[in-house]
């Protein structure tokens, strides 16, 4: 491309500085989606690859939580026992990431900055309760994985990068993710949700029908009065078909991925349960 220059940060520290001092840099993060706008767009730009910094590429387990730097590869995510133990819809979600070379490539933190409506990670991270870590020349802060990604934008602060997420542990917690696509493997997302079953409740996302994947508190309301009764799951499939006409209108894939989400949802219910789940 046409006057790209590239800039491959050594450390969190020398990212920063050259964040600040590189006009209209582009964080380069395995690049799976960023280099291929880049080439549709027609233009150059300063790319800033952080991908190579040892800090951002490790995951860490503490007693308390689970740490995964932004660098980290979905190889990595897919193949990490931490993750499949304590958030296997994670796990799960960074599995169903494009083909094998793509998933040796691309990394959680430019899926999730992308901000895409369909990024394969973001429903299974916000029912994981994950937290972003974001640091700049200021500081440090975390924040929810859902307050930083809404309403179709990514709310990052000038000068600032995602350093690592972290997944809090959960005692007896069950978790999984399922997507839908065009064919069996290789596809961009139609529909993807993600569930978390915890003695606090039930958590439930979906991505890709929306500006950004978000979750569905009407459904969880009903679904943790018993994700066991007949009735309930009755009710949360009814309410979860109201609320996708709500949100999508009169586009014409509302009425699919209405249909779509209750039989995704009952896919899930299936998975964390350990037995088929269906509506008599």
């Amino acid at each position: 491309m046409k006057g790209l220059s590239y800039h491959r940060a050594q450390s969190v520290e020398d990212a920063l500085d050259k964040l600040e001092n590189l006009e209209g840099a582009h964080i380069l993060a395995g690049g799976t989606d960023l280099l291929l706008e880049l080439d549709r767009a027609g233009r150059g730009a300063n790319l800033l690859d952080i991908s190579f910094i040892d800090a951002l590429r490790d995951i860490c387990e503490t007693a308390y939580e689970v740490v995964i730097g932004a660098a980290c590869t979905f190889h990595q995510i897919e193949r990490s026992e931490a993750v499949r133990a304590h958030a296997r819809a994670l796990a799960q979600a960074a599995s169903s990431v494009g083909g094998p070379a793509i998933r040796n490539l691309a990394t959680i933190g430019g899926n999730v900055a992308n901000g895409a409506p369909a990024a394969d990670s973001m429903p299974a991270l916000i029912v994981l309760g994950a937290w972003a870590r974001l640091r700049s020349a200021a500081g440090e802060r975390e924040v929810p994985v859902d307050a930083l990604v809404y309403a179709g934008r990514v709310h990052l602060g000038q000068g600032e990068i995602i350093t690592h997420f972290v997944v809090p542990k959960r005692e007896g917690a069950r978790s999984a993710f399922v997507k839908l696509g065009l064919r069996r493997s290789m596809a961009v997302s139609r529909l993807s949700g993600a569930i978390a079953l915890s003695e606090t409740g039930v958590r439930f996302a979906l991505g890709a029908v929306g500006p950004s994947a978000c979750r569905f508190r009407s459904v969880e309301d009903v679904l943790s009065q018993g994700v066991t009764c007949q009735d309930t799951i009755r009710r949360a499939l009814s309410g979860l078909a109201r609320d996708i006409r709500q949100r999508l209108g009169e586009r014409p894939t509302a009425p699919y991925k209405q249909r779509a989400a209750q039989g995704l949802l009952l896919d899930l219910l299936s998975d964390v349960l350990d037995r088929e789940v269906v509506v008599q």
